[in-house]
């Protein structure tokens, strides 16, 4: 993935929806509270995010985190 890339996301989980954006930016490192869960724990945000994608997976693929505009 790179600046420029287009992606198409599909809404979850009953992909109906799709919407299509473009990178502008790759981040490593990105500020919880830039993650939109103001008032959440780190665990609340945690359990959010791995009924997505597993542990397991993070581990082998890593994170990386976006900034997108459509």
């Amino acid at each position: 993935m790179k600046v420029g890339d287009t992606i198409e996301f599909v809404k979850f989980p009953d992909q109906n929806e799709t919407m299509k954006v473009q990178v502008t930016e790759l981040r490593k490192d990105i500020a919880f509270q830039e993650f939109g869960c103001k008032g959440w724990t780190m665990e609340e945000m945690l359990k959010g995010t791995y009924e997505i994608y597993t542990p397991e997976q993070e581990n082998q693929w890593g994170t990386l985190a976006i900034t997108i505009k459509n």
